[in-house]
C-alpha cells in the first residue's frame, strides 16, 4: 500500500512546469502592472487637479463677468473678456464632463 500512496503523491505534482524564459515573462508583466496602476492613479489625481483648477477658473471669470456688468466696457476690454471665457471654455472642452 505504501508504494501506491507514492504513486499518488507524484500524481499531485503539477503537470506544467514553468520555464526560466516564463517565469521572467510573468515577472515583467507584474512589474508593468504595477507601473501600469502607479500611472493610472497619477493620471486620475492630474485630471481631478485638472478640473478644481478649471472650475476655480471659470468662477473667477464668471465673479469678473457679473463685476463687470454695469461697467461700461471699451470695445477692446470687451474683446479681452470674451477671450478669456472663450480660452476657459477650450480648456473645459479637453475634458470631458463626467457622467
Amino acid at each position: 500500500m505504501k508504494h501506491h500512496e507514492k504513486n499518488e503523491e507524484h500524481e499531485e505534482e503539477p503537470k506544467y512546469h514553468i520555464t526560466h524564459l516564463e517565469r521572467e515573462i510573468l515577472m515583467k508583466l507584474s512589474e508593468l502592472l504595477t507601473v501600469n496602476n502607479s500611472l493610472t492613479n497619477q493620471l486620475s489625481k492630474i485630471d481631478i487637479e485638472i478640473v478644481a483648477k478649471l472650475g476655480d477658473l471659470q468662477a473667477s471669470v464668471d465673479k469678473l463677468t457679473q463685476q463687470l456688468a454695469d461697467v461700461e466696457l471699451s470695445d477692446e476690454q470687451s474683446q479681452s473678456v470674451t477671450a478669456v471665457q472663450e480660452a476657459v471654455n477650450a480648456l473645459d472642452a479637453i475634458i470631458p464632463d463626467s457622467i
